[in-house]
């Protein structure tokens, strides 16, 4: 079995994909466009951030506050969040106002992005991830996930932590299925390089004046690799020299003698197509799904949830209806497992499948499900509602889905439905100039487009020109057309005599 990490570095966007055996198992995908980090932070998930934030509200009624970090819509910081862990008995539920006051500078850290009209999650327990360990500054304590299985090895993962002196002093450490194998020295540098971090936050909080971003998450490429790189990661292969280098640079410094693995494609098709996986990243847009043996499903995001249901389609392997109809589901569930993933879909997930008259038939799809979640990483928790041919899937939520951020409500239905966001649509018209440039290099690009497309072009036009540069575009002309809809664009070569 081979797993490879795709990293294809567009336009103004970054894609990841993981592949396992040709398939594609994860995706992910960020704005990069703009910002002195080379993000743009409206399109850059904020999970992990730092920030020396400013109390705006305390509402007792909520047991919440409103806490200003920087962005457009102020965070809420829930009382659960803002207490110490281990400060409060179980069953206890602390006061907001004992915790924080109005008006008072606090150190947060992000715990969900903003979704919708709600403003980011935030904690007050912070933690620092690091390639094998995250850090918390809250006492001297060893944990390991849950996911690390061997007692031997969890024994000598704790025993070489807690015999250093930063575990027996002010911080705790939950040690990642990374660990896994790694020596004592490997441990000791990652311990190392996450108290200096620590140190950097406390200086800057001295230093600094509400409100202030002290401390970023890794970028995307930075983050990935840090999460995903182990012993059945093969080989890392990236499509633009300067995301490789990006990479390298970060595998050099924390996980030396992997930099070798990360390759640049250098294939003449583009990168995700070489892979076949343009299709299955492409039909994450779609909210119906075929099945292999003719059923489909059709998943749905709404505000408060996303509701998936199973049909049987024209799928009749067997003559009976009881064994058609659990043929069906268990496919089904291997799909929908597979489309949490992939979409990044979180919260409350409500599935009606095809009607079963025996419950322990539907306990064995729901316990399929499970098992394709926990495989896939999900943090899930699945329910089979006794008598009922529904099953619900609590995903924790850390990121927008697929579709919330390729979206946005529509007002002209009065927000009871969504379209395709303007960004959404400009990154897809970009993608076919970024193709045409491949296919013809150096010749003049024009692209036919809506006056809101060419609006969202105009106003990042400078940091497109730089991108264009690196991409190999020679020229783009950009056509705005009053009377074209919002999502339809064309993209073409021009003759040499057309170049502006």
């Amino acid at each position: 079995m081979t797993k490879q990490l795709l990293i294809h570095r567009g336009i103004a966007e970054l894609q990841i994909a993981l592949v396992h055996d040709g398939v594609l198992e994860r995706y992910w995908s960020e704005m990069v466009l703009g910002g002195e980090d080379g993000r743009e932070r409206t399109g850059a998930s904020r999970v992990g951030d730092i920030v020396l934030a400013r109390v705006k509200r305390v509402l007792s009624a909520l047991n919440a506050a409103f806490v200003d970090i920087g962005d457009r819509r102020d965070g809420f910081l829930a009382a659960r969040d803002a207490q110490k862990r281990g400060s409060v008995k179980h069953g206890e539920a602390p006061k907001i106002a004992e915790l924080v006051r109005e008006g008072e500078g606090v150190l947060v850290q992000v715990l969900r992005d903003a979704m919708g009209d709600k403003g980011a999650r935030l904690g007050l327990n912070l933690t620092i991830a690091g390639r094998y360990l995250v850090l918390a500054p809250d006492g001297g304590r060893v944990r390991l996930s849950r996911r690390i299985e061997d007692e031997g090895e969890r024994a000598r993962l704790k025993s070489i932590l807690e015999a250093m002196e930063q575990a027996n002093g002010d911080f705790s450490f939950v040690v990642r299925t990374a660990a896994i194998g790694a020596g004592e020295e490997e441990l000791r540098e990652d311990v190392e390089y996450l108290t200096d971090v620590w140190e950097e936050i406390v200086a800057a909080t001295s230093s600094h004046k509400p409100v202030e971003t002290l401390h970023h998450e890794l970028g995307a490429i930075e983050r990935t690799l840090r999460d995903e790189v182990g012993p059945e990661l093969e080989q890392v292969i990236v499509d633009e020299r300067q995301a490789l280098e990006s990479a390298r640079a970060y595998a050099e410094d924390a996980m030396p003698g992997y930099a070798e693995s990360i390759v640049l494609h250098e294939g003449a098709s583009p990168l995700f197509a070489e892979y076949g996986i343009e299709d299955d990243i492409a039909a994450l847009r779609f909210s119906e799904l075929a099945l292999p043996n003719g059923g489909w499903i059709t998943i749905e995001p709404t505000e408060a949830l996303t509701a998936i249901d199973v049909n049987s389609g024209k799928h009749m392997a067997r003559s009976d209806l009881e064994a058609t109809a659990l043929d069906v589901n268990l496919e089904a569930a291997q799909m929908i497992a597979r489309q949490i993933i992939l979409r990044s879909l979180g919260g409350l997930i409500v599935v009606d499948f095809i009607p079963l008259a025996d419950d322990d038939s539907l306990d064995r799809v729901a316990s399929l499900l499970v098992e394709q979640l926990k495989r896939g990483g999900a943090a899930a928790d699945v329910k089979h509602m006794a008598g009922m041919n529904i099953v619900a899937i609590s995903v924790k939520r850390l990121r927008k889905s697929v579709d919330r951020r390729a979206t946005e409500a529509c007002a002209i239905c009065d927000g009871h439905g969504r379209r395709r966001s303007v960004s959404a649509i400009a990154l897809d018209a970009l993608r076919q100039v970024e193709s045409a440039a491949l296919g013809s290099p150096g010749t003049p690009i024009a692209m036919r487009v809506s006056t809101e497309i060419a609006d969202w072009l105009e106003e990042r036009s400078d940091a497109l020109r730089t991108a264009f540069s690196r991409k190999g575009v020679n020229a783009l002309r950009v056509f705005p057309e009053p009377d074209r809809a919002r999502d339809s664009f064309s993209v073409e070569t021009l003759g040499t005599e057309a170049a502006p």
